[in-house]
């Protein structure tokens, strides 16, 4: 015999049956009117003094709720921001309904959350999302012991701090947020010189999942780096390494390709350029370097430089007076530029990287009045030991400033040569400059993919940042291959500068890792295939490469437009060979395709493995072969209604149905399921069931409201 455990609101029913009978009518209206007077509108579900709490309203969700009731508007907000809860156009929430055993997600009807105005919006295996409004929740659990609980959905954790990266939301987008992608499983490694401020980064979040704590350094520049990745992609691992020298490079390639990879690096990032490695060819140290990673299956991203807008000059070397002056223009011997103040470093470099027998000298002058006074001489020998460069400094002091290059040795006819301006300082353009071919080592390198600054404020028009590089390379490859947001904050400061680029797409590419699990070396030419062209600029482009970063969903194998948009349709070919529909989950995946409904053509439509027939749908009798087949498939579906009710208490038309009514449904009405053989006590069968079951309700919404009187009393 079956026996209903006693709630307090069933006991005090029982009690009014047996000893008021008598006036029960009364009694009944009575407190029906109480509650009806007591109970608000869900027009006005957070209206103060409104109970949304319920047992099984737990964590973030049910902190939110009660934050509504009391009407803790700032309150309310944290435990949105905090528990991630999202919100659709209607105002009902996405909760998490976790079920109890023996249920699963498959065969909770959607009429559930139908009836309280919600929506099946993912299936699970033991658990549900769903929109629901707030007020209907606690109506939704009671009706319902199926569900565990409700709480708010389970997301990635993302450690993000009090700065966040403009350019990340750029990044970031709708169906990245949607899978809750944080490329978890990726790591990524910064190499840089500095590292000041690191501690507090990580303490305050910012700096998130650090596999090493190097030591401060020469200024935050990797600080700021490894921000702008966390933001890009929370969930990645990442290996600050300090890589102030080169020989600091070198042991961190060993490391990775000697040593077994120890930290399982998956990305390099690189936010600098090394001078005196190569003229801009696939041939010199730092491109070994990037060759040897890519071989063990590590992707190389690179800033391309900060040598555009004018600080930079390439030309071949003249000297039609034979005074041993380079000459930058028919009769002028001296490169100018206007300088505002700031640190000065100028360098030059030629092409004799293979002999290195020729030799330059770089003199920096400044004009005094109208006499050019001696600032900085760069003046070293040649030599098979030292790569062909020449290094002058100088500033802070403004002025008008003067560059001279003088050969030491017989010049060959043909000599390239290459200056940069490479100081923080305010410097205005050279007076003979170029824009194409500034990109240097290793960005120029072919196995890195180098990276172009776009400001993120102009992400969608541009144009591109000025002292952004350009290429080819000297050899005619494309770089930059991309362009990624720059001009962001940091708890360092703004981050400008290819330097802040850079660590935009890194961040990207691991989250293009964990998406698709395919190695990071692959993944690097993909995102520039992906890239986007501004508009009215033919790819590729010496300064835009591809274009910029952009994430594409079906790339990633997300197959649709996020939930978080108005969720998407689609018709989709179903297992026995009908055109059904699909909708797009919460994970941006399509959910499984739902057959359609069974019409008159001598097919199985909806997949039930039998063709329609007499009786069926309004067929016309075929004969007698038909009239057996439509009485098979009634049968079936008899004795599948009472397979669903026996086993999952769910008619067969409802179960596994993600919003509204089965497009399948068959014209035979399916009966609801029949309550468990109970005596009367949830159905409500005894004398007069209707007026106790309506004053069962009234006296449990007084109980409860009772409680919460002597409670605030």
């Amino acid at each position: 015999m079956h026996t209903c455990p006693p709630s307090s609101a069933s006991l005090y029913a029982s009690r009014l049956r047996a000893g008021m009978a008598r006036w029960r009518p009364l009694v009944c209206l009575g407190l029906l009117g109480l509650a009806a007077a007591a109970a608000p509108a869900d027009a006005r579900p957070f209206a103060p003094g409104h109970a949304l709490a319920h047992p099984r309203l737990v964590g973030v969700l049910a902190q939110w709720l009660d934050a509504e009731h009391r009407g803790d508007a700032r309150a309310a907000r944290r435990h949105v921001a905090v528990g991630q809860l999202a919100f659709d156009a209607a105002g009902r929430v996405l909760v998490q309904l976790q079920l109890a055993a023996p249920w699963s997600a498959d065969a909770v009807p959607a009429a559930w959350l139908a009836e309280q105005g919600g929506r099946i919006e993912v299936r699970g295996t033991d658990l549900l999302d769903a929109w629901v409004p707030p007020a209907a929740l606690p109506r939704l659990l009671e009706a319902h012991p199926a569900f565990a609980n409700a709480q708010a959905p389970w997301r990635p954790v993302a450690t993000v701090g009090k700065v966040q990266s403009e350019g990340a939301s750029r990044l970031r987008t709708a169906e990245v947020a949607c899978l809750g992608e944080a490329a978890t499983g990726t790591t990524v490694a910064v190499l840089d010189s500095g590292y000041a401020g690191l501690t507090e980064a990580e303490k305050s979040g910012d700096a998130p999942n650090l596999l090493a704590h190097p030591a401060p350094g020469a200024g935050p520049h990797g600080t700021m780096c490894i921000e702008v990745i966390a933001d890009v992609a929370p969930g990645a691992s990442i290996l600050p390494v300090v890589t102030g020298t080169f020989a600091n490079l070198q042991k961190f390639a060993k490391e990775v390709t000697q040593g077994g990879n120890p930290h399982g690096v998956d990305i390099v990032s690189h936010s600098a350029i090394w001078m005196g490695m190569s003229f801009g060819r696939p041939e010199g140290p730092a491109c070994a370097i990037v060759e040897q990673l890519r071989a063990a299956g590590v992707a190389w991203v690179n800033a391309s430089g900060n040598s555009g807008g004018g600080k930079f000059h390439a030309s071949v070397f003249k000297d039609a007076d034979g005074d041993g002056r380079h000459e930058f223009q028919t009769g002028d011997e001296r490169l100018t530029f206007v300088h505002h103040g700031g640190p000065i470093q100028i360098v030059l470099d030629w092409d004799d990287y293979k002999a290195r027998t020729l030799d330059l000298d770089l003199l920096l002058e400044k004009l005094d009045g109208k006499t050019w006074t001696l600032v900085d001489e760069s003046v070293l020998p040649a030599s098979k030991a030292l790569p062909p460069t020449e290094s002058v400094q100088g500033g802070p002091a403004g002025g008008v400033y003067g560059l001279v290059v003088l050969a030491n040795t017989k010049i060959p006819k043909g000599l390239r040569l290459r200056i940069v301006h490479l100081g923080g300082g305010n410097a205005g353009p050279f007076s003979v400059w170029a824009a194409s071919g500034s990109v240097y080592d290793p960005g120029s390198c072919p196995g890195s993919l180098t990276v172009g600054a776009l400001y993120h404020g102009n992400y969608d028009k541009g144009p591109l940042e000025g002292y952004s590089s350009y290429g080819p390379t000297v050899d005619g490859r494309l770089k930059p291959e991309v362009v990624a947001p720059t001009g962001i904050k940091t708890t360092m400061g703004d981050f400008y500068g290819t330097s802040a680029a850079c660590p935009h797409a890194a961040g990207l590419l691991a989250l293009h890792v964990a998406a698709t699990g395919l190695p990071a070396t692959q993944l690097a030419a993909r995102l520039a295939e992906d890239a986007t062209p501004l508009a009215g600029i033919e790819a590729p482009d010496d300064a835009w490469g591809y274009g910029r970063i952009r994430t594409i969903g079906a790339r990633l194998g997300w197959g649709c437009t996020s939930a978080v948009q108005p969720p998407q349709e689609s018709t989709c070919a179903t297992a026995c060979g009908s055109v059904g529909n699909r909708l797009c989950g919460a994970t941006c995946r399509w959910n499984a395709c739902q057959p359609p409904g069974e019409v008159c053509n001598g097919l199985d439509d909806d997949c039930d493995g039998k063709t329609d027939g007499a009786g069926l749908f309004n067929c016309p009798s075929p004969g007698a072969t038909a009239g057996a087949d439509a009485g098979a498939d009634a049968a079936s579906l008899a004795d599948g209604d009472a397979i669903d009710r026996g086993g999952r208490g769910v008619g067969a038309a409802t179960a596994g149905i993600d919003a509204g009514p089965r497009a399948d449904a068959k014209a035979v009405p399916v009966a609801k399921p029949a309550p468990p053989a109970d005596s009367g006590c949830a159905a409500g069968s005894q004398q007069g069931g209707f007026l106790v079951g309506l004053c069962t309700a009234a006296a449990a919404l007084w109980v409860a409201r009772r409680r919460r009187s002597v409670g605030r009393g």
